[in-house]
């Protein structure tokens, strides 16, 4: 994105307000590290520098240098015995600042490993990407930049050991100096003694950057005022006490997760601070982060070690839950602790690290780390009038693939997609958001990531995603099933069809994996995914003629409200329509083709309605078992000739109840009876009218609606299976006698 030309204030830790403004200046040098050139050009727009060295060195007083995209790589001077891409002398007067108009995403600075140290590029020869020599005439600002490869040398002790991207010194070692880093990205730096030394950070974010392995108290930051910045994966050493934050450093309203170690020196000399901010790991635990002396921390979350001295109240040790950890999405969920953690007391630089405002409570509390508060945010897409060039943000400005919707919605955002088919576009899941250990590789039409909740705005019956065959038809590597759901996801109101998986895993045999079962649909597995508090939720929609090697229609999550109809399997393997789920108030019909499979494998089945092909007036299964589950059936119907379940209780069942006799587990079955219309719904006269137990589901469930969209309760009580019988509609050929 490009950089933001913003005035940014803060506060220093010694109470001092302090604010950085846009600079207005009638000198201006522009460069760009493609067409530029520093011998024979001026300096201006129309004929820019090649390097930013040239354009610093062309003044002396306070000036605007404004860097086209590309890499700076080349061009440079030694600065405190150590060669920098970009070094800005003692000798300037004002302000000078540096920025790059395309932004980090286009925008690099990047320095050089040194030959010394191969496995961490120090060197006599190693080049830093910037620094900045401090005095008290000048500060020097550098806005929009990716800072990476930078390195510093292990053969000095002095300056030239410190700040792989960064180094602003001066004589004395505790200086915080006069350079800063805004709206910057810093990668792959390293250095034996800090890969920041002096300076501020402001709104940035620091990435696979390494300090250490030289010896004690170093840190990511040293003598750093680090403010509203994401730092993380950064591969510290373990061995020489290398943290995050070394000595000096101060850190304000920042997230610092996945970092190994992740703390703060115990270094009682020159102590570091974190104030407002959040200490954590990707996969939403808290890591035991070193030396914790008290004082150092204030409103702050984190989980300390057992040498951590006396914390201050104000310090939480409760779960960092964050938003979507395995995209790097580290804003704090809303169940999160800490989310009213910060003090106002604290904040020192009012915007997060993406220029969104904190927002302030009455009581002067605010969210602790460097992301505001989450505010969600609706997407639309329309398969037929829509643009992936849209902004997405109304009908008007829809996008037109669900994929390229996906792809921009983050926790707690909502996608609307219009009436149509939606047959292009595809997505692959990332491994972390499958709960499986198998590379995924089968592509979806739509991934919905953490927390994402997708929604057709009128119905299943207007509203199709179509998956694919793969070459040559039915299951294969490139076949694609229709959608994939994270965990917390939610999808609405659509048709699944034609949606297929692998036929095999990777090596070519039929294990199952994330790649080859369910073809509808596919959620995701693992022991906190499918507990009913993470799982993925599918509603009311309809899930036919899908196929993979397992769960032929869908795997794992929950479904609501949904039908099953026509989805096979491509091996001799279970469950035609679902398996491994929890299914609520379903309608199975017309699964399968032959053989010993079963429509249902190693589910819970609440309120459902499990029967075979509706041509069938019998309602018997197209295949031999209608329900081939270890797990439970409640309050269901189920026309077939064979069971294999561990649990049943309150359920109309067919003529025959094999595997069930000697089953201590059920309870109260109904044999026969079942009286089902050509739909699935139930007759009058059923035995499944008000004969639900419904202190066994879920209040809203009975508060909810059945398949048919009549309230759940309408006669003297709930009635088994997926459909209720509305007592209100008159009886054909019944005699009405009105008094």
């Amino acid at each position: 994105m490009p950089c933001r030309d913003d005035a940014v204030s803060f506060v220093t830790s010694g109470g001092i307000a302090q604010t950085v403004a846009a600079t207005t200046t009638s000198t201006i040098y522009w460069t760009d590290p493609v067409n530029g050139n520093d011998d024979a050009n001026d300096g201006s727009e129309a004929h820019p520098f090649k390097t930013l060295q040239k354009a610093v060195d062309a003044t002396t007083g306070t000036h605007v240098v404004y860097a086209k995209a590309g890499d700076y790589k080349d061009g440079g001077a030694t600065s405190r015995g150590l060669m920098s891409r970009l070094a800005v002398p003692d000798t300037l007067a004002g302000t000078l600042r540096v920025v790059a108009v395309d932004g980090p995403e286009k925008t690099f600075i990047t320095g050089k490993a040194g030959t010394h140290n191969a496995t961490y590029g120090y060197g006599n020869d190693a080049e830093r990407c910037v620094a900045v020599a401090s005095t008290n005439s000048f500060c020097a600002i550098i806005q929009g930049f990716t800072l990476r490869g930078g390195r510093a040398s292990d053969e000095k002790t002095d300056w030239a050991s410190y700040g792989g991207a960064l180094a602003n010194v001066d004589s004395s070692a505790n200086s915080l100096g006069t350079a800063y880093l805004l709206d910057c990205v810093i990668s792959d730096c390293s250095a034996p003694r800090a890969v920041c030394f002096g300076g501020t950070l402001m709104r940035c974010r620091v990435t696979r950057s390494r300090a250490g392995n030289t010896g004690n108290n170093n840190g990511i930051m040293r003598n750093v005022r680090v403010y509203s910045s994401l730092i993380t994966d950064c591969p510290n050493s373990t061995s020489d006490s290398t943290y995050v934050l070394g000595p000096g450093a101060r850190a304000y309203n920042c997230t610092i997760v996945g970092n190994t170690p992740g703390g703060i020196t115990d270094n009682t000399s020159n102590k570091a601070y974190a104030y407002n901010s959040v200490f954590g790991k990707r996969n939403n635990t808290n890591p035991e982060i070193g030396r914790i002396p008290g004082d150092q921390f204030q409103y702050c979350l984190y989980r300390a070690s057992s040498s951590a001295l006396d914390a201050p109240t104000s310090v939480i040790e409760n779960p960092v839950r964050f938003a979507d950890g395995v995209r790097g999405d580290y804003r704090l969920a809303p169940d999160s602790a800490g989310i009213a953690l910060g003090s106002a007391g604290s904040l020192s630089v009012p915007v997060d690290v993406d220029g969104r405002p904190f927002e302030v409570s009455d009581d002067g509390r605010l969210v602790a780390g460097c992301f505001a508060r989450i505010v969600p945010t609706s997407y639309y897409v329309d398969a037929d009038q829509g643009d992936d060039g849209n902004d997405g943000l109304t009908e008007g400005s829809a996008l037109k693939t669900l994929a390229e919707a996906a792809s921009r919605a983050g926790f707690g955002d909502t996608i609307t997609a219009l009436p149509g088919t939606y047959s292009t576009g595809t997505m692959l899941p990332l491994k972390a958001e499958t709960g499986g250990d198998v590379e995924p590789t089968l592509r979806a039409r739509v991934v919905l990531h953490r927390n994402v909740t997708l929604q057709s705005r009128d119905g299943a019956e207007v509203t199709v995603i179509t998956g694919d065959e793969a070459t040559g038809g039915g299951c294969g590597a490139d076949a694609v099933r229709c959608a994939f759901l994270a965990r917390d996801a939610k999808l609405k109101g659509f048709t699944l069809s034609g949606g297929c998986t692998a036929a095999t895993d990777e090596k070519g045999t039929q294990v199952a994996t994330v790649n080859n079962y369910g073809g509808g649909v596919a959620c995701c597995a693992g022991a906190e995914a499918t507990a009913e508090e993470y799982s993925a939720l599918v509603a009311d929609c309809v899930i036919t003629n899908c196929q993979a090697l397992r769960g032929g229609g869908a795997s794992y999550g929950i479904y609501w409200n949904c039908r099953f109809f026509g989805n096979t399997l491509c091996a001799t393997k279970p469950g035609f329509a679902v398996r491994n789920a929890k299914v609520v108030g379903c309608l199975f019909a017309a699964n399968g083709s032959s053989g010993s499979h079963s429509t249902v494998y190693d589910c819970d089945l609440v309120n459902c309605t499990v029967r075979g092909s509706q041509a069938q007036a019998s309602g018997a299964v197209l295949n031999e078992g209608g329900y081939g589950s270890k797990r439970s059936m409640v309050n269901t119907i189920c026309v077939a000739d064979k069971f294999n379940v561990i649990a049943v209780t309150n359920c109309v069942l067919g003529t025959t109840t094999r595997n069930l006799a000697a089953n201590p587990a059920v309870k109260n079955i109904i044999a026969g009876g079942a009286k089902l219309n050509a739909d699935g719904s139930i007759k009058r006269r059923s035995s499944a009218v008000d004969a639900a137990d419904e202190s066994i589901v879920p209040d809203w469930f009975l508060a909810g609606k059945d398949l048919a969209g009549t309230d759940r309760v309408m006669g003297e009580g709930l009635d088994i299976g997926a459909f209720e019988y509305d007592s209100s509609i008159p009886v054909p050929g019944a005699l009405l006698l009105v008094r």
